[in-house]
């Protein structure tokens, strides 16, 4: 495809002497190369070019001063001479990024991932052109997306999940008292310190640590038989640990992966204390009392059931809508998700402490059922963005604003430090995309035909804040 030079915009330029015209005039084909692939062939004409050069070369000579020379009178060929290959470097990247957007626009391409430039050639009195492989959203026919039927379902809240938060809140309230050291269990808390030695040599000493032996870990050491070892202790005051491996994430760089011994010198045990559930506790929750407060976790729990079973009505529904269609994914996209993935996946098992040989398996096994994952995942964005586009649905500047309060009120911390990092780490857009998807959910499940159980969907989207209210917030207040 073909796009002709603005002719228009350029007799206004011509008419106009103090007006510069911000059209370059860019002219293209585009060739599809298939599985949402297109290349691009664009050109600049040579008198644009050259008429952009020359008013780079006259707005630099306008401010320069050099010796023996006024400023504004500096002849061009010795600007050319001392500066011609920085300007002429910064009209090509301008060019470049400026032509391709024009592009972009005038065929109205949908682009996904970053375009791969080729065959660039600038030379003066030359047009300048440019090739570029670029992928595009997937295009297909939507289809139904309305009235899909679907069935919901909702299991009836039984008492022990009511006891189990209640719990919950208890161990969040709860205090640690002191227990006797030949008392004390796998689940109680020891409190001391550890140094690392290499046969009966110190190689590290280290600080006070707190750990709980049913957790089989110390500090970042995973230490399995620690339990076994804890409850032969009895009244010894040293906890002595043998071939202790050090993990990948230990500051000691030197010593990561490492066999080891530990010795653990406990200076005191801890139990946890929970509290009894009567008035006074459900009053430290701002509750009135015990009664009211099981009241209020049952309507949290619920709360949060049907939030949950809202979910799962939608993840049906796009179900649906995705085993009726069948279409192209940009294979340049779903490579670039993948080594996103791996990326991930890698840095979750160094911070777990995983060895390098450890790491290298888990990813091969990762590699194949993550293709499927991720071409699910990519289909699903497509469908959905698509779905938001018929319905006019956006994420909306208030949107925005109130989803970085809630992460700034969960996180604990100063909404401008949360949207600071959102741009430094490229994911504002994620955040946007995921409102903005959050939104489609919430019409196609209003749209469906439920039935079930449960047919009533919920009409508030925030049902799963409601639910966290009372186990989570009440907690925190206290």
């Amino acid at each position: 495809m073909t796009t002709a030079p603005d002719t228009e915009a350029e007799n206004i330029a011509s008419e106009a002497t103090n007006e510069e015209d911000e059209s370059l005039g860019t002219q293209s084909e585009i060739e599809s190369l298939g599985s949402c692939k297109l290349k691009v062939k664009a050109q600049v004409p040579a008198d644009k070019v050259t008429e952009l050069l020359d008013k780079n070369y006259r707005d630099l000579i306008s401010s320069l001063e050099l010796p023996g020379f006024r400023r504004g009178r500096v002849p061009r060929d010795l600007v050319e001479k001392r500066y011609g290959g920085d300007i002429e470097k910064d009209l090509k990247e301008g060019l470049l990024n400026d032509s391709f957007l024009e592009v972009v626009q005038e065929n109205e391409l949908k682009i996904v991932g970053r375009p791969k430039f080729d065959e660039i050639s600038f030379e003066r009195d030359q047009p300048f052109s440019y090739e570029a492989d670029v992928e595009v959203r997937p295009e297909f026919d939507l289809q139904k997306y309305k009235g899909i039927e679907v069935e919901r379902e909702e299991s009836e809240l039984k008492d022990e999940e009511i006891d189990k938060e209640i719990d919950r809140l208890r161990e969040r309230n709860a205090t640690l008292q002191p227990v006797e050291r030949g008392e004390a269990e796998a689940d109680d808390w020891y409190v001391g310190s550890y140094r690392l030695l290499d046969g009966d040599t110190e190689i590290q000493e280290s600080g006070e640590v707190a750990f709980k032996p049913s957790d089989k870990e110390i500090a970042s050491f995973v230490v399995e038989e620690l339990p076994d070892a804890v409850s032969r202790l009895g009244d010894e005051k040293v906890l002595k640990l043998e071939g202790v491996k050090v993990p990948d994430v230990f500051p000691e760089e030197s010593l990561r992966g490492k066999d080891v011994n530990m010795e653990v010198t406990i200076e005191e045990t801890k139990r946890l204390q929970l509290p009894e559930v009567d008035d006074d506790f459900a009053k430290a929750l701002d509750v009135e009392s015990a009664e009211k407060l099981r009241s209020e976790v049952r309507e949290s729990l619920e709360a949060r059931n049907r939030y949950a079973e809202d979910q799962k009505v939608e993840e049906r529904v796009i179900e649906k809508i995705e085993s009726e269609l069948d279409f192209e994914l940009p294979e340049g996209l779903i490579d670039d998700q993948k080594k996103s993935h791996k990326v991930r996946l890698q840095h979750q098992l160094i911070q777990m402490g995983r060895s390098k040989d450890e790491i290298e398996e888990e990813l091969k096994k990762a590699e194949t059922m993550a293709d499927d994952d991720i071409r699910k995942e990519v289909k699903r964005h497509f469908i959905l963005e698509a779905i938001a586009e018929k319905e006019k649905v956006f994420a909306t500047e208030d949107d925005v604003q109130g989803r970085i309060l809630a992460l700034a009120q969960v996180y604990q911390r100063k909404p401008e430090e949360i949207v600071q990092e959102l741009q430094q780490t490229g994911r504002l857009e994620e955040l946007r995309v995921d409102i903005r998807h959050g939104k489609v959910r919430q019409i196609l499940r209003e749209k469906a035909k439920v039935s079930g159980n449960g047919a009533s969907t919920s009409d508030e989207p925030k049902a799963a804040e409601t639910a966290e209210k009372t186990s989570e917030e009440t907690a925190s207040e206290s």
